[in-house]
């Protein structure tokens, strides 16, 4: 059975529009213009503790507070639509893992609450607080005998997978939907896409191996 390993953001999750609608939380009812990545810890993972540490008051900490947890309440909608779809229509034929990165609690917070009961469709849900490889690493040292994907924005973390696993399918995945990072990356994955839907086209035709 095929195993398709996951990233969450920007994969999954439209963080962008997540972040643009926190920033306005903190922005109207913390009276705070400070950018996300203000409160970025050294491995790029954003900590919201040190971002509301820096509302002016407990009173308007007290307001932020509580539009995030409406916010948070409502990560579903943040999901994209052909997310919903890839994965019903995935997880009976492959082996689904989530392997994400973020500072531990947020993180476990944003994925369950946005996925809901979608989260038993995984074998195993990973949360990295400073690299994704470690991950790859187990599966190397298990010295695995089936297909591996991995489907990542980010082309420096497909760049280390495939560096630890050669055999891995990189796909990257850029979203047309999102703002464009304006960087270009040397690294070649094995595949690039703009939605799961054309990864679905990548790992049909390899159901029967």
């Amino acid at each position: 059975m095929p195993k398709l390993v996951l990233d969450f953001d920007r994969t999954l999750f439209d963080t962008w529009q997540f972040t643009t609608a926190m920033k306005e939380i903190f922005k109207v009812y913390g009276s705070i213009n400070i950018p996300i990545t203000a409160s970025y810890d050294k491995y790029g993972n954003f900590i919201i503790d040190n971002h509301l540490a820096l509302v002016p008051t407990k009173a308007k900490r007290k307001k932020v507070k509580a539009h995030i947890r409406k916010l948070f309440d409502d990560a579903g909608r943040f999901v994209f639509q052909d997310a919903w779809d890839f994965l019903e229509s995935t997880y009976q034929d492959n082996e689904l893992v989530l392997l994400t990165q973020g500072e531990t609690q947020y993180q476990c917070r944003k994925v369950y609450l946005a996925l809901d009961d979608h989260t038993n469709l995984f074998k195993k849900i990973i949360i990295a607080e400073n690299s994704k490889t470690s991950y790859f690493r187990e599966i190397s040292e298990a010295n695995p005998r089936h297909e591996i994907f991995f489907i990542d924005d980010k082309s420096a973390q497909l760049e280390a997978a495939k560096k630890i696993l050669h055999q891995i399918y990189t796909v990257h995945i850029v979203r047309r939907e999102l703002p464009c990072r304006g960087k270009s990356d040397a690294f070649v994955p094995d595949f690039k896409v703009g939605s799961l839907t054309e990864v679905l086209a990548i790992i049909s035709p390899r159901k029967k191996i």
